[in-house]
């Protein structure tokens, strides 16, 4: 490969620090992806409304009367099925990769497993007993 001596230019809205906090930085992404990306540029748990309006500010827009609700709701569809996103507080997300020792087992997998669920439903048959 021949080497030109010319160097591309970084685009003028795009911080050279590889930051997500401008326009357009998720446009094209998914709510994970989007999440994930946040969640690894910021290197700290981030809340639902701080997704929001990360996403907003990125150009991810929702459509969904609460987005906070939608992002919640994804992400732990994606705690439970992938778990390379974890809930660390209510609301509050992490990277599984920031807590190696820890176990996030959802009320789901307790079940899945034979064992009780510890809060019990109305709609639990061993609720009553």
């Amino acid at each position: 490969m021949r080497h030109t001596g010319g160097t591309v230019p970084a685009p003028e809205d795009k911080p050279a620090n590889g930051s997500l906090d401008h326009p357009g930085a998720l446009l094209g992404l998914s709510i994970v992806d989007a999440a994930k990306a946040l969640l690894a540029s910021k290197r700290t748990p981030l809340k639902n409304p701080d997704f929001a309006a990360m996403f907003k500010v990125g150009g991810l827009h929702m459509n969904s009367k609460e987005p906070a609700y939608t992002i919640g709701s994804v992400l732990t569809r994606r705690m439970n099925e992938v778990g390379d996103v974890v809930r660390v507080g209510r609301g509050t997300w992490g990277l599984r990769e920031w807590y190696p020792n820890r176990s996030f087992k959802s009320k789901g997998e307790d079940k899945k497993e034979g064992k009780p669920s510890q809060g019990g439903s109305e709609t639990d048959p061993d609720f009553m007993n």
